[in-house]
């Protein structure tokens, strides 16, 4: 569950999922059983432990930890709460949790992206938890401010975070050094990164200077845009994309389409590959990226994504963990004592350094293990500045508006399309999604 996808659902996929909820099931904290189990499925047993349901989308390797740090809280409370975990595909996770939210037949605790934390609050499926600090005593202060941010809608608290992350630069040392760039420096500027990916391509090799995929990666042109002072739209969520700044911005990525810097019409698993094949350049990805890079063995670095020509501007994102309101007293007190073991500084820190994601808790950033860990770290800083904000996070349509208007755009340049009338278009396209419902 790298990357926020929203699907819509089918009267098909409804009346399938609704089939597979009333089917008995049981699971333990390492199942990987896609059967929904309902709410009662968390009462008290007869030896008093409260048994409550967690479903999830973490299918990759950062998986392995997830079960074993679940399998941990359970032996540490065996006998007050157990943890009974269900992972399934994204797919059919999308596809089931509204559904079973909607029927009050979905997990206690599931996790959440940013923009299905508000949907939920605002249906009313999950709990404002503001009192699991007084609650748990659980240290709110050592929590970053930005990941408590993260998690409020309308000023309250429907969550807390299972990771955060940003976009980062990561380069490739060697290509570097062969361009005659410096290979422990990454570019200061996003004007510099043109450059650099210019110097970097090399069509006789089938090499390239930077990567910009057209569908299924981060929005790696979100720090373009604001990095020089556009944006998609405005805080009350009005169309601002056809602006100076935006058609600057995209001449800026026009220059590099035409100097075939990335391979054209390329998905996010294709440019993964050419960066994992050592022939990319430099890569705006998240920290996932980085378990792959070496294995492959790559000789690389990696940076906050430079700055613009009005600063630096960085994506907040993240999971959360959610709990159903159909959680009774015990179960949410059960859930809450999780979602306090999850915020340890022994948990924090095992999944910075075993999954390599940035830590949010203050404690864990300033361990020394931590700190020593230079990739963690930079991550780390980011997530720390106030230059990081969600991207369309809360806007009608905000995942739409990247898969379809701004995904394509970058397509559009591969293909020869002036900046100007890429701009028009995709702002006539953003302003049909910013009214629509479907």
């Amino acid at each position: 569950m790298k990357k926020s996808l929203f699907h819509r659902i089918t009267a098909c996929v409804l009346a399938g999922a609704m089939l597979v909820m009333t089917t008995a099931c049981s699971g333990t904290a390492g199942s990987s059983s896609a059967a929904s189990k309902g709410a009662d499925s968390g009462t008290k047993s007869s030896t008093g432990v409260v048994k409550i349901t967690f479903w999830n989308s973490f299918t990759g390797s950062d998986a392995e930890e997830l079960k074993t740090l679940v399998q941990q809280f359970n032996n540490q409370n065996k006998d007050k709460y157990q943890i009974d975990m269900d992972i399934m595909s994204n797919d059919a996770y999308s596809q089931k949790l509204p559904i079973s939210l909607a029927t009050s037949t979905g997990p206690d605790i599931m996790t959440l992206t940013p923009n299905q934390v508000i949907t939920f609050a605002e249906k009313d499926k999950i709990w404002d938890i503001d009192d699991i600090f007084s609650q748990t005593g659980l240290d709110k202060s050592d929590i970053e401010d930005t990941a408590l941010n993260f998690c409020k809608v309308n000023g309250k608290l429907y969550g807390l975070p299972l990771e955060m992350m940003s976009n980062y630069l990561y380069w490739n040392k060697d290509l570097f050094k062969a361009a005659g760039l410096d290979p422990e420096k990454a570019p200061a500027s996003l004007q510099e990164l043109v450059t650099d990916a210019i110097k970097l391509t090399d069509s006789s090799k089938k090499q390239y200077g930077f990567a910009m995929p057209v569908k299924g990666a981060p929005a790696f042109y979100a720090g373009f845009i604001r990095g020089n002072g556009g944006d998609v739209v405005d805080a009350t969520n009005k169309n601002v994309f056809n602006s100076a700044e935006n058609i600057a911005t995209v001449k800026m990525l026009k220059e590099m389409a035409d100097k075939k810097v990335s391979p054209t019409s390329a998905s996010g698993v294709d440019t993964d590959n050419v960066m994992l094949s050592g022939k990319m350049g430099m890569y705006i990805n998240g920290p996932w990226l980085i378990p792959g890079l070496k294995s492959h063995n790559i000789n690389f670095g990696v940076a906050k994504v430079p700055a613009g020509t009005k600063g630096a501007s960085y994506v907040l994102d993240g999971v959360i963990y959610g709990v159903s309101k159909t959680c009774t007293d015990s179960k949410k007190t059960a859930a809450y004592q999780f979602l306090k073991y999850w915020n340890s500084a022994e948990v924090g820190k095992a999944w910075a350094l075993k999954v390599g994601f940035p830590p949010f808790l203050k404690s864990v950033v300033e361990d020394s293990e931590v700190k020593a860990d230079k990739n963690v770290s930079i991550l780390a800083s980011a997530l720390q500045s106030s230059d990081a904000k969600t991207w369309l996070v809360g806007v009608p349509n905000g995942s739409k508006i990247d898969s379809d208007v701004l995904f394509p755009m970058i397509e559009q340049l591969q293909g020869g399309a002036s900046a100007e009338d890429v701009v028009k278009n995709a702002s006539a396209a953003i302003d049909k999604l910013l009214v629509s419902n479907g």
